[in-house]
């Protein structure tokens, strides 16, 4: 089976500036209110396409073409003690042009044997490499999640050895506290083991253990990682559990090669970590939704440009205990799944079904409150939120949108046979600013004034002048309080009057869930556009806020030419204008010179002339 192929978007795409200035408008916002359209790599790629490496290479196109989280599974394979990305230990089923083939599930997995984690690592690498500018640059977040293998052929036997002999630490309830939604994680879900270690009856019968793994090395144990995390202290073992009777074989010492070890000797440049964000609320650089709170996350602005960070590393779902795999210790690099987004309440299926009992009704998803958005009757803020699709419900360009407007980061779950097409169309629909195909693409030598304005269906580009339209304007600076001018006007004479006793001003939302308030009040004020506070008069497709004086960013680089280039060209021409006048100078001087030389020699002759007629 081909792969499928995704083209990086370049500035001839609408896409590309869609996401650009939906990026640059964000800057203000803490990372968690932000959508990241997602995708399940094991579900999406993997399954259907192969654990090979040129199937983990799409990573990085996935990235290139607007992805934002990546979640992948990583499996336990207790017969060598690594974590690896094929899903199945033991004998394969067959074996086909060097790739093993493993049933389960209904269906057939092949693994190639030399793939391995690095492989992921170095396509996350390529994407930063190939967007590593001001003008493309995006932050990805990675989720890894820690399974026991899935059951093939060999561990259905170790499961039943495993229960009369192998005792093994059951994953504790707050580590598995997304353990429910497996089952739409990844279609085969049901034949994940539950609990339990294998352990192989033959290593000789491991065909991609030994290769397709992260090998988790027991050298000295002075590289140990002393320090866990106290946000962590749930999902460590228990001290009965840590006191369980395991055999010698099943009892590993792990001191080198850990997860996040092979990560950050990649891409530690890049990752924003737990540590850093301790940092950050210490220093009360850390925001939500109503401002600056102790608990909050750090801007876009700070993670992205301030410390150049891209990624954030985190684990998800985690099936088998600390003392299989001692996941605690990776978490000054890689946070926990209690800490970063993977709670149960923040999570939603397209198969779920919801009353909308307070607030105005947005949508299927959710509805709008004065505090902001609800599911049902209960008020959610807007941190990392997650919505997921799967084969029997699978999303719909409706249903993207209607999930993005909520706050809603979508997640590709589903298989379909046109994978191209399909996620064409859902990054696309995650775009929660503009309307399909705007801002389009002009020459940069077009010099016409282009304003955004906010319509019922998105964002459009028209001129600054005329039609006039009314404001969008944003009340007393609050995040979801919003109206709009009474009358219209250009872009430069917009102005937001007080009303009501308040105080309002030309603005723009800056997330999804800004933005759906601005629709309700666009709707409720019977206007059919007005216009938002973005423009690209400083230069083509470049689009900026600030008003008609508003610079644009990415022309930096070339007023530094300029402004490098002027001065040198200018003091060629002095140099080159002095230089003739001194020849000139020195020209004229000789021909004086010259001058004095012929008369002087004249005089000597005439003085040494005879004079008269000679006798």
């Amino acid at each position: 089976m081909s792969l499928p192929q995704w083209s990086q978007l370049t500035q001839q795409d609408s896409e590309f500036f869609a996401i650009q200035s939906q990026r640059d408008l964000a800057q203000n916002v803490s990372i968690d209110q932000l959508t990241y359209p997602g995708v399940n790599l094991n579900t999406v790629i993997l399954d259907k396409y192969n654990y090979t490496a040129d199937s983990l290479a799409l990573t990085s196109q996935l990235l290139d073409v607007g992805f934002r989280r990546v979640f992948v599974d990583l499996f336990w394979n207790p017969n060598n003690a690594t974590l690896q990305l094929c899903p199945f230990v033991g004998r394969p089923d067959t074996v086909d042009n060097g790739l093993a083939g493993f049933s389960g599930g209904g269906s057939t997995v092949y693994c190639a044997e030399n793939v391995t984690i690095n492989n992921l690592l170095d396509a996350i690498y390529d994407w930063i490499a190939d967007t590593d500018t001001n003008l493309a640059a995006g932050a990805a977040i990675i989720t890894l999640n820690l399974r026991w293998p899935r059951d093939g052929q060999e561990t259905r036997v170790q499961r039943r050895q495993l229960a009369a002999g192998l005792a093994a630490e059951p994953a504790t309830a707050a580590a598995t506290t997304v353990a429910s939604h497996a089952s739409e994680t990844r279609g085969s879900a049901a034949s994940v083991l539950s609990s339990g270690a294998s352990a192989l009856s033959s290593a000789a019968h491991s065909v991609a253990a030994s290769h397709s793994s992260i090998r988790l090395s027991t050298p000295s144990s002075a590289r140990l990682h002393t320090t866990a995390r106290a946000s962590l202290s749930s999902v460590r073992p228990s001290s009965t559990a840590a006191s369980t009777t395991v055999s010698a074989a099943a009892q590993v010492s792990f001191t080198a090669d850990l997860v996040s070890d092979q990560i950050r000797g990649k891409l530690r440049y890049w990752m924003y970590t737990p540590t850093e964000l301790d940092s950050d609320r210490e220093s009360r650089l850390t925001w939500d939704d109503s401002g600056r709170d102790s608990n909050g996350w750090p801007l876009l602005d700070k993670v992205l440009y301030v410390d150049d960070h891209r990624l954030l590393f985190t684990y998800g779902v985690i099936e088998i205990g600390n003392d299989t795999y001692p996941y605690d210790q990776d978490l000054d690099s890689m946070f926990p799944p209690s800490e970063l987004l993977f709670e149960e309440s923040r999570m939603i299926s397209t198969s779920s079904s919801t009353s909308h009992t307070t607030g105005t009704r947005l949508n299927g998803v959710c509805s709008l409150g004065d505090n902001g958005m609800y599911i049902g009757d209960t008020h959610l803020a807007p941190s990392w939120l997650l919505a997921w699709d799967n084969n029997d419900d699978a999303f719909t360009a409706a249903s993207v949108r209607d999930y993005v407007a909520c706050g809603y980061s979508p997640v590709l779950n589903s298989t379909h046979s046109d994978m191209e097409s399909f996620v064409t169309s859902f990054l696309q629909n995650s775009i929660w600013s503009w309307s399909p195909g705007q801002p389009p693409v002009v020459a940069s030598s077009d010099q016409s004034h282009q304003c955004a304005v906010i319509t019922p269906d998105g964002w459009t580009v028209t001129s600054c002048y005329s039609p006039q339209q009314h404001a969008a304007c944003r009340i007393d600076k609050e995040s979801y309080e919003w109206t709009l001018s009474a009358s219209a006007a250009t872009f430069a004479d917009a102005k937001c009057s007080a009303e009501s006793g308040h105080t309002g001003s030309l603005s723009l939302p800056r997330t999804a869930l800004q933005n759906s308030y601005l629709r309700l009040a666009l709707a409720n004020a019977g206007y059919g556009a007005a216009f938002v506070e973005l423009n690209s008069i400083a230069g083509a497709n470049c689009w900026v806020s600030g008003g008609t004086d508003a610079t644009c960013p990415y022309q930096r680089t070339t007023r530094v030419s300029v402004e490098v280039i002027v001065p040198t060209v200018a003091t060629i021409i002095v140099s080159v204008l002095l230089a003739l006048t001194m020849w000139s100078k020195w020209r004229d001087y000789n021909h004086v010179k010259a001058r004095r030389r012929r008369k002087r020699r004249a005089k000597i002759f005439a003085e040494n002339e005879y004079k008269g007629v000679p006798s």
